[in-house]
């Protein structure tokens, strides 16, 4: 199944790479800029995928329950946050 998700991303973002490389010049601000976006769209759904795959890798799995402390988690995401 992810094999015929990512399908039409690789060719959308291949496509529209092919038509930055070769024709770039004769493109207007807006046209590379619509271009670009596709791109971006395009890796976004591949990594959404990815996510997706991994949560059901996940849901396969026996669950195992454990307290945490979510404030030391808060500040620990938070920290690695502001130094990126």
């Amino acid at each position: 199944m992810s094999h015929d998700l990512r399908a039409p991303l690789r060719i959308m973002d291949g496509f529209s790479q092919a038509l930055i490389e070769d024709y770039s010049d004769r493109l207007d601000k807006s046209g590379l800029d619509f271009l670009h976006r596709i791109q971006r769209a395009s890796q976004r759904m591949s990594k959404l995928i990815d996510g997706l795959l991994k949560l059901a890798r996940l849901a396969r799995n026996e669950m195992h329950c454990s307290e945490i402390q979510l404030s030391d988690m808060v500040h620990a995401i938070a920290f690695d946050y502001k130094h990126i």
